[in-house]
């Protein structure tokens, strides 16, 4: 991405060996009627992961979520469900940290969701949840990456709800939370877009912020 000075990080595509739902009689949970497993080829300490699609809970005495499985402790998601056929998982290794990103698209346009795990510390996961993350070769051929020594998920949301105006920003872990990297003067690291024409995804940069 020209408009942004970033730098490749370390990460491995992770194999997924089988895919599939799981057969009803094996669902032990009662606040959901469908859970898809994926498990792995070859992740350290991991063998497969689970997933509780939102629009499959079926739970009267809490609000609508969906949830993930990983190493036998649980995760709640609020946002919308992924095209689990389509999912990507990587292995991402910074510093000292190890992190599993499970990526899928969602209906609308070129907009992509991160589940982020930290597996540091396989016996205390952290799960960070990102909606709208934009994926796009000509603007974004990096979902992430090492910006400003900074460890860099990036992200489009949009200006003006209902309209095709959008900025594109980079989002960071910082004290346990997903934060949108802000430089310590206040700068915004943003890149404003609109689109031109729908069906072919054309766009043009509006203005950036830095």
């Amino acid at each position: 991405m020209d408009f942004y000075d970033i730098k490749e990080c370390t990460y491995t595509p992770v194999k997924i060996k089988t895919t599939g739902w799981l057969e009803h009689r094996y669902l032990e949970r009662e606040d959901f009627t469908e859970c898809y497993i994926s498990t792995f080829e070859d992740l350290a300490g991991i063998e497969s992961i689970r997933y509780y699609p939102c629009q499959n809970f079926s739970g009267a005495k809490e609000k609508k979520h969906g949830k993930i499985e990983l190493c036998n402790q649980e995760f709640d998601f609020i946002g919308d469900d992924i095209f689990l056929h389509k999912q990507i998982f990587y292995l991402i290794q910074y510093n000292e940290n190890r992190y599993l990103v499970l990526i899928g698209n969602l209906s609308a346009y070129y907009l992509y969701k991160y589940f982020i795990f930290d597996i540091t510390d396989l016996k205390k996961i952290r799960f960070y949840e990102l909606d709208n993350a934009f994926y796009n070769k000509d603007i974004d051929p990096r979902i992430f990456g090492i910006f400003r020594d900074q460890l860099c998920f990036f992200v489009a949301q949009r200006v003006y709800q209902w309209n095709g105006d959008y900025f594109l920003c980079p989002y960071i872990i910082k004290d346990g939370k997903l934060r949108e990297f802000i430089d310590s003067d206040g700068t915004e690291f943003r890149v404003y877009f609109s689109y031109i024409t729908k069906p072919y995804f054309e766009f043009k940069i509006v203005k950036c912020t830095f």
